[in-house]
């Protein structure tokens, strides 16, 4: 499919090469042929416009298009057609800015923007207001002064229906709004260009805009939409056969996975990009790429390649600063730009028309090689039609299959509001198994819960009984997390519940026993090995006594200012390889005793400034800062830590930590 696409691809830049040089040839006949009126200079205009347009970026072209808008000037002037003059300033500002000297530039868009507004002439105000926009924001460096001008140019190709100028425009101005930082608005605006695009089959602005996209997303490290977006935008640079945008997806591509972490896929594309703006002279490129492999180098040790990559970036950062001075002196000198047209100019279009004249002797030969292509064209545009009729049939499917798509994300979208409905319900049914605050609180004065589940319900539950005068405290994590994890701990908050209440067993290990058996029978026929991981607790206050069983957790214990980590028993409620009575573990507390329960979540949490796991030791660590704090505040203090741990990190587990003071 991609084949028949670049040869299509192919075909077209021929077939817009031939019809354009034939119509520019046909252009100059009429203009050569024309009296000096207002007519020759339209044509003139037109002439120099179709050069700029043109695809090479040859001298011939710059010399070409300058000399005709000059000609056209210096006519409209010499008739007084102010209408033309307007045209043709445009025209000569567009042949300085093809060749990048922004300092001509912007002398003649400056004066053609005024003429236009003093003439009312939307073409020429939008044209020019672009230019200098664009001057503004990406030579000189001050988006906030280029706003207005593409503004001023949005409005108008608005108000003319010229999507594709509409969308460009867009494009120039979202950049605009990232440079200020309103990176919501920049992304919305990128969208909006796609979308304008992607209706009227602008290949190349389509390109540009994903890589945009892509740019967001990066910026706002979600790798994922970011590495979806950018893939898309190099094949279709790719596809184009623009060198220039593909390398600079690999720049993009090696900045994502830099950020992630794959140094070694961040080191082949980041390479391949600033080899390529290397030996282009694309500074921009070059600028980034040197900047991201010195960051590069410098993670991985290497002092001696990042030396050179930083010498680079330096290098072009002082040279693009130049640029940018030579700019802002070009805007100082503006307010001249109507009192005088620069000498300079003048020498450079009397050395263009000496060419030139040479170049017209070799036209009549290009004329007779492009008769012999106009019969090639014509045999082609008999296939082209015929592929245009299949290519509307293609489309007609293609435009049923989309609606189709359409209507099914809108039957999904409602699917996927049900099942939410259905989850933050099932929330409700967790929530009202779990001890209540007040329950806990009537037993055990000093106490404190720190329960953050994971998504919306949870694996991870904490549970409590009265019975006999004692009372019964159980922290606890299931297998799984999310919508499976919570059926799990609702089906282990039942069975603990049946031990106690209904089949009178008090002992916590026997309780642990007889839930490990009800699981097996239950969920575990054939071969399961769901069930939970926890610390139950049974206190009898009366004697200053703690009994508790603990499966693969174990709790901590601190007294006067020591942290003890208490035994456990090495297998899960639930089908393990161990097939042994849980251990009954007695523990005789003093009143100052401090005893914690909780699950792997806080340990097992990523974060920190190298993305590593908190780990137990350093959990333990801080459970004995804080256990000289009120109960309360160390759960606010438990939970500020956490966040700032994790940052901006996804939370892997759900969290539950009990402290409790007898």
């Amino acid at each position: 499919m991609y084949r028949r696409i670049i040869l299509s691809l192919l075909f077209l830049y021929c077939f817009e090469s031939i019809i354009g040089q034939t119509r520019i040839d046909s252009l100059i006949k009429r203009a050569n042929a024309s009296a000096d009126d207002t007519s020759k200079v339209n044509l003139l205009i037109n002439l120099a416009s179709d050069l700029y347009f043109e695809k090479r970026k040859d001298t011939t072209n710059f010399n070409n298009g300058l000399k005709f808008a000059d000609q056209a000037l210096r006519l409209s002037e010499k008739l007084k057609f102010s209408k033309g003059k307007a045209y043709a300033l445009l025209q000569v500002g567009n042949a300085y800015f093809k060749t990048e000297n922004n300092v001509k530039a912007f002398e003649y868009f400056q004066i053609a923007l005024k003429l236009g507004e003093q003439l009312n002439l939307s073409e020429v105000i939008a044209g020019a207001a672009n230019k200098i926009g664009y001057i503004h924001c990406f030579v000189m460096n001050n988006p906030a002064k280029s706003k207005p001008y593409f503004e001023k140019a949005l409005a108008i190709h608005k108000q003319s229906g010229n999507k594709k100028a509409y969308a460009r425009t867009l494009v120039n101005l979202a950049d605009v709004y990232l440079f200020l930082n309103e990176d919501e608005r920049s992304l919305d605006a990128e969208m909006e260009a796609y979308k304008i695009s992607s209706e009227i089959h602008d290949s190349s602005a389509i390109a540009q805009i994903t890589g945009n996209i892509g740019d967001h997303y990066i910026k706002s490290k979600q790798f994922d939409k970011a590495f979806k977006y950018v893939t898309l935008s190099r094949k279709l640079q790719e596809i184009r056969g623009s060198k220039m945008g593909v390398h600079y997806n690999d720049g993009r591509l090696g900045n994502i996975y830099f950020q992630m972490g794959d140094y070694k896929n961040a080191e082949s594309y980041l390479l391949r990009a600033y080899d390529y703006a290397s030996a282009a002279n694309y500074q921009e490129l070059l600028l980034s790429t040197s900047k991201l492999l010195f960051d590069l180098y410098m993670k991985l040790g290497k002092a001696e390649k990042a030396s050179k990559y930083q010498t680079m970036y330096y290098m072009v950062k002082d040279s693009i600063n130049n640029l940018e001075k030579l700019a802002k002196i070009s805007e100082m000198e503006t307010d001249r730009a109507l009192e005088k047209l620069d000498l300079e100019n003048e020498k450079q279009l009397e050395i263009a028309h000496v060419k030139n004249e040479q170049e017209r002797k070799q036209q009549n030969t290009i004329i007779a090689s492009v008769v012999f292509c106009l019969i090639l064209v014509l045999i082609f545009s008999v296939i082209i039609f015929k592929r245009f009729q299949l290519s509307k049939k293609q489309n007609a499917i293609i435009k049923l299959q989309k609606e189709e798509v359409e209507l099914k994300n809108e039957v999904i979208e409602e699917k996927q509001k049900e099942i939410l409905d259905s989850i933050h319900y099932a929330k409700r049914i967790q929530s009202a198994l779990l001890a209540h605050k007040d329950f806990i609180d009537a037993h055990l004065e000093n106490n404190f819960v720190l329960f953050k589940p994971k998504d919306i319900v949870s694996g991870d539950f904490y549970w409590a009984a009265a019975k006999n005068d004692k009372f019964y405290l159980a922290s606890c994590d299931s297998t799984g997390h999310g919508v499976p994890g919570a059926f799990m701990s609702l089906l282990n908050i039942g069975f603990l519940g049946e031990a106690i209440k209904e089949k009178n067993i008090l002992e916590p290990h026997n309780i642990f026993n007889y839930v490990r058996e009800r699981l097996i029978d239950s969920i575990s026929k054939e071969g399961q090995k769901d069930g939970f991981d926890g610390i139950l607790i049974c206190v009898d206050k009366a004697n200053k006594k703690v009994t508790y069983a603990a499966a693969n957790n174990a709790p901590v214990v601190v007294r006067e200012g020591k942290l003890m980590e208490l035994e456990c028993d090495r297998m899960p409620v639930g089908k393990g390889e161990l097939d042994k009575s849980f251990t009954l573990y007695t523990f005789d507390f003093k009143p100052s005793d401090l005893f914690y329960l909780y699950t792997d979540g806080y340990p097992d949490q990523f974060g920190g400034p190298k993305g590593k796991k908190f780990l137990y030791k350093r959990f333990n660590q801080l459970l004995l800062s804080l256990s000289s704090k009120p109960l309360d505040q160390q759960s606010n203090l438990m939970l500020e830590e956490f966040n700032v741990w994790k940052g901006d990190l996804e939370q892997i587990d759900d969290v539950c930590v009990i402290g409790v003071k007898f």
